[in-house]
Formats: C-alpha cells, structure tokens, sequence
C-alpha cells in the first residue's frame, strides 16, 4: 500500500498542515523538537488507530485544543483507495471513518493497513520487561490476525471480571469456589487458544527474521526465538490448568490478580544460545531489533496481502557503518519508507544505485519545504 497524502489538525505541535508523498522513500529532516516524529506517529494513528508513543490519546491533542483530526489517503495493492480519518475528542472518545463510513469496531481499521515501525521506543522490545515484548506481539497478531484482536479484548474482560472476583473474596470467601468456576473455564479456553496463536506467530517470526540477522551479521551470529508461556501448551485437559489457579489461589487473592495465563507469558531472543536482554551489547540489541523489524514487515506482506509502510524514526544515529549498509540493501525489497533524521545524518543522497524515487522534506517552525527528488 501507499500512502499518499496526509492532513492534521490540532496534532501535537500541528495546527494544520497538509503534506503529500512520494511511493518510495520520504526522508523527513531537521533540528530535534520541530515535529518530525509527531508525523510518523500520526501515520501510525491513521493504520492503527494508536501512537508508537503513548497510550494516552490526550497527549496527541495539540496544546490548549480538545480534539485532534487525521486524514490519510491510502492507496491499496489492489487499487483500491481509501481514505481515513481519525477523529478524537477529549470528552468523547475516538471516531474511525474510512470512506466516509463509520468503522463499528477497531478490528475494521487494524491490520487493513498494515505498518512496521522502528523507533527507540522499540528498543524495549529486546531491552525492557516482557509486557514490552508481549506488547510487540499483540500489535504484529492483530494486524495479522483480526480474531487475534477479538479474542485479546475478550481476555481482557475475562481478567477484569476473575481479578475482581479475586479482590472481593479478600473480604469474604463465601460461595468463592462456586462464583469463580465459570471464569477459571472461560480463562482456560481463551488462554489456551491465544498462547498457540502466539507460539505459531513466533516461529515464523524466527524463521522470518533469522537469515535477515545472519546477512547482517555476515553470518557471525546466531539468532534464535523462545517462547515462554505461562502454563504448558501441552496441557490439553482443563483440570491440569485448574490445578495450578487451585495452588496459587491463596496468593491470588492476596494480591487481586491472576498469576496465570497470557498477561504473564515472555518471549525470549537469544544470541548463539545466550539470552539477548540479559548478556547483549547495545549494538547486538540494535542488529537484533532490525531483524526482527524486517522480518516482521515480510511477514504482515505475506498474511496480509498488503504491502505495509516502513516507519523508521531516528535509526541512524546508533546504527555502524556495517548495519547501516545492510539496512540499505533492504530498502530495495521494501517499498514505501518513512525516515526522520537530523540533516548532517543524511546519507541516501549518496547512493543513486538504489533506483528509487527519494523525496526530502526538510521541517521547521511547523513549516515542510521539499528539498529535492532523486528517481
């Protein structure tokens, strides 16, 4: 897919400003603070309906306004095009229309416009706990995977509804047994079917991302991907899981939360066998994030028949001379890219062999002047 064009109003630093772009590489530059990440992140909102950023839609509201408003015009591989727009208000929430319909639900708009985004909030994803790795893997199955998404608000409100139940019977047991059942089956059930779909997801991200770090590595590593769930995939009978929320049950109600189930899986990366958060170097992080980045971007291409849009916020500035090569090469597989850098970072100018069209936009006091076009 392509994205063509873009509007905002009264997004973060943007009070209007409307931009079109070019099929292949757009490279957004300038000082630091001018707003070149806020755009990538209003395109991450138009695909995906949320910021790489931040939970909180109100921190997206340019300052002393109380809504913010997205358009995107998209051009589908089929050729169909669409247009979106993200509307959000502060007392009321957020609006989705594509084509000028309202979406009934956020599946209608996840994963229809599928996008990779690479940022240093992505760090986390090799570096930080593992709700930053299961966080990764929820947004890549959602876009894949639209029952994903169902199934994981379903298990959402599943947890909400056994946690509470949970916290009560701090005060009064009575009935706890009886009242508690129908959630513990409920869990199971949804439990089991959401670890399979990720353990599968993560084997094909392995097998996706593996050869892009060996090309990257020149071959001097090896990557591997571990998942760690939380009860045994092979448990097939619900009275083995029960076993476990009976043995645990005492310090669940101690704490109001349930101990098991998807909310406390883990995903592991490991380097020639030795796991990557804990013994890594920050340059091994770095080659490692690529990857898996890349290797996600070909797996959305293929589930999904849509070419996603690369967003890569700031990714040169710790990349060597080595992987910085081996990034580039990928740009001729991949097909529409958005890059921020600082101006003295940028590099693509000097590489015409890549045949692709470049557009610069160079941003400043909320303004974008088009810098040059290279085909």
């Amino acid at each position: 897919m392509i994205l063509r064009s873009l509007e905002l109003e009264r997004f973060r630093n943007f009070t209007h400003k409307e931009i079109e772009f070019c099929d292949a590489i757009n490279v957004i530059y300038g000082l630091n603070g001018y707003g070149k990440t806020n755009l990538l992140e209003a395109i991450s909102v138009a695909c995906l309906s949320r910021s790489f950023r931040t939970r909180n839609d109100n921190e997206l509201v340019h300052f002393e306004e109380s809504n913010f408003k997205i358009l995107a015009d998209i051009g589908l591989d089929g050729g169909l095009e669409k247009r979106i727009q993200i509307s959000y208000n502060c007392d009321h929430g957020k609006e989705i229309l594509i084509n000028h319909t309202k979406t009934k639900s956020i599946a209608e708009l996840v994963g229809s416009f599928p996008i990779v985004v690479m940022a240093p909030e992505s760090d986390s994803v090799t570096t930080g706990p593992p709700q930053e790795r299961r966080r990764f893997l929820n947004i890549l199955l959602s876009q894949i995977d639209r029952e994903y998404l169902k199934l994981l608000q379903d298990y959402v409100r599943i947890l909400k509804q056994r946690n509470r139940l949970l916290q009560n019977a701090r005060e009064n047991r009575y009935k706890f047994s009886e009242k508690v059942q129908p959630w513990n089956e409920k869990l199971y059930t949804i439990s089991r079917t959401i670890t399979e779909k990720r353990s599968l997801l993560l084997k094909e991200l392995e097998k996706s991302a593996t050869p892009i770090h060996m090309e990257i590595t020149s071959h001097l590593e090896r990557f591997s991907i571990q998942y760690r769930p939380s009860f045994n995939l092979e448990w097939d009978k619900f009275e083995k899981f029960e076993e476990i929320l009976n043995k645990n049950i005492n310090l669940e109600i101690v704490r109001g939360a349930t101990m098991v189930g998807p909310h406390r899986d883990e995903i592991q990366f490991f380097l020639n066998g030795k796991e990557l958060r804990k013994f890594g170097s920050r340059g091994q992080h770095r080659c490692c994030l690529l990857a898996i980045k890349i290797g996600e971007y070909k797996l959305l291409q293929e589930k999904r028949s849509e070419t996603p849009i690369f967003l890569l916020d700031d990714v040169y500035s710790e990349i060597d001379e080595v992987r910085e090569k081996a990034l580039n090469d990928y740009f001729l597989d991949l097909k529409q890219i958005f890059l921020t850098t600082h101006e003295s970072d940028i590099k693509l100018d000097t590489k015409p062999e890549f045949g692709k069209e470049i557009k610069y936009y160079h941003i400043q006091d909320n303004s974008f002047a088009y810098k040059e076009m290279i085909s």
